[in-house]
């Protein structure tokens, strides 16, 4: 009786290992189905030779990684928004008017 409990520690291991290998399975499987962000492509704006999506909050929070355009409709003035870190007023000096 004395080769019964390595035996037995042994079959104990080998279930426990099989539902710590399942569970962590079944969280991969559950955190794949997970669907991507959605973007707002309804409009499109580039500066500097890169297409950036129009926000429709002023924080850009609508869009992945709160990167964007803003355009103020109080002041009229347009920000590129590229996350928190980082808003720059857009300088379009090619526009004319009549």
């Amino acid at each position: 009786m004395k080769h019964a409990a390595p035996i037995i520690t042994t079959i104990a291991g080998a279930i426990g290992s099989f539902g710590l290998v399942f569970g962590l399975g079944s969280l991969y499987i559950a955190s794949s189905d997970a669907e991507p962000p959605m973007v707002n492509l309804t409009e499109l704006r580039t500066v500097d030779g890169y297409d950036y999506p129009v926000c429709s909050e002023e924080d850009c929070s609508d869009q992945p990684g709160q990167v964007g355009i803003w355009c103020s409709k109080r002041s009229g003035n347009c920000y590129l928004e590229l996350g928190e870190e980082a808003t720059f007023l857009i300088n379009d000096d090619t526009v004319t008017t009549n």
